[in-house]
């Protein structure tokens, strides 16, 4: 045999070898994951006895697909958790695997958990929809915007207030003092700026308009707004796992940044907010996927009148009212609810079809939006498809 045919027979069979090398590879890890997410291993005794559906293999070929490096998901219904399950590495090619007791940021899919803290305050008559930061506030009104003193707590959180986006406030003395103070300071910043329109005339997304509405709860209630959370919704609904700011730093997933892939321990913002304190009634937190289906077990009750811890009465206004969205936006037919919550390298997805009576969560540690969007759109897909098994998507129209 010529050098030039053996050199050739040489690299085919180095080409046989690392392919079947990295083919096996593939199959061992998924043996590997497989064995260490067995479903019953993760779920507490309270969902164990329940005939709850792994989703495993489901996420784990669009992950795959679509390059993540982590994805779970939930689907629930009014009164269960349905299926579930977790897929993918804490981070890339560590084998480390994600398990549903993982943390994960949720985003401002916490918006809505701020609307409903909200919601049980006015069923208490601590403070009321049309209550205005004029009366909240009343040291502030020689200063205040005459536009601003009429923005109410509705307004807020309808996303109707006028108030930018991302306003926040540039004095050094923002970083200072409690969680209180901090969030006090961005309400006097807020309170002086220029409305994007009339409070109530128009609607614009604004994470700023939440935290002022939490400032608005602290100051009728005189406590802090992660109090109130623990008392009036975490502890309720047993959401054990969902807390405020920095998450532990050992045995999470990183996330993988948007740009560079690059891993991270920390939400958007990372050098400017340690903490996150200031920010804590629109987004900067974080629960695992067990508690969070918990969690939207609850939202689908309640969209649909039915929650435990709301008044009938303010559910329907609070998801029915015409133009207000309370931290859940609603397609054209009102027969969807959904959020999206995304930091540089964690999205979060929320999407409720009462009418049908199905709920439907999802994480990852993926920064790459057109990735995420892809597989997010495929995980809410076979899901729906999944839901055909519970006799309850006849009617609906994807």
């Amino acid at each position: 045999m010529s050098k030039s045919a053996l050199y050739k027979k040489m690299k085919i069979e180095q080409l046989f070898t690392f392919v079947s090398l990295l083919f096996f590879s593939g199959c061992v890890s998924i043996s590997e994951q497989e064995g260490s997410n067995t479903l019953r291993k993760q779920l507490d005794d309270s969902l164990s006895a329940q005939s709850v559906d792994d989703l495993f293999p489901i996420l784990e070929e669009i992950r795959r697909n679509e390059k993540l490096a982590g994805l779970t998901a939930a689907v629930v219904s009014d009164a269960q958790l349905l299926a579930i399950g977790a897929a993918g590495e804490r981070k890339k090619g560590s084998k480390d695997w994600i398990t549903l007791n993982d943390l994960f940021y949720v985003g401002s899919n916490h918006k809505s958990m701020t609307s409903v803290l909200a919601g049980i305050l006015v069923d208490r008559g601590i403070i009321s929809w049309d209550s205005t930061m004029e009366e909240v506030f009343p040291e502030l009104a020689s200063t205040m915007n005459e536009q601003m003193k009429a923005v109410s707590l509705e307004h807020l959180l309808g996303h109707r207030s006028g108030i930018p986006r991302n306003y926040f406030v540039e004095s050094s003395d923002k970083l200072e003092g409690s969680p209180l103070e901090r969030r006090y300071n961005l309400v006097k910043g807020s309170s002086v700026i220029n409305p994007e329109f009339e409070p109530g005339e128009g609607w614009l997304y604004s994470n700023t308009g939440y935290n002022v509405a939490g400032a608005m709860l602290e100051r009728k209630t005189g406590k802090p707004i992660e109090e109130l959370f623990n008392e009036h919704v975490l502890s309720p609904l047993d959401l054990s796992s969902y807390g405020f700011g920095r998450r532990p730093k050992n045995g999470q997933p990183l996330g993988h940044h948007f740009l560079t892939g690059q891993t991270w321990n920390l939400p958007f913002f990372p050098a400017r907010e340690p903490e996150y304190t200031e920010y804590i009634s629109g987004s900067g937190a974080y629960c695992n996927t067990v508690d969070f289906s918990r969690y939207a077990i609850f939202l689908l009750s309640s969209i649909k009148g039915e929650g435990q811890l709301l008044k009938k009465e303010t559910s329907d206004y609070m998801y029915h009212v015409s133009n207000n969205k309370f931290g859940l936006g609603r397609d054209a037919n009102r027969t969807h609810y959904q959020h999206r919550g995304a930091t540089s390298d964690f999205w979060c997805d929320m999407h409720f079809y009462p009418d049908i009576n199905i709920g439907i969560i999802i994480f990852t540690n993926e920064g790459n939006a057109k990735r995420v969007n892809r597989a997010f759109a495929q995980t809410r897909q076979k899901l729906i498809e999944l839901a055909k098994k519970y006799n309850r998507v006849d009617q609906l129209d994807m």
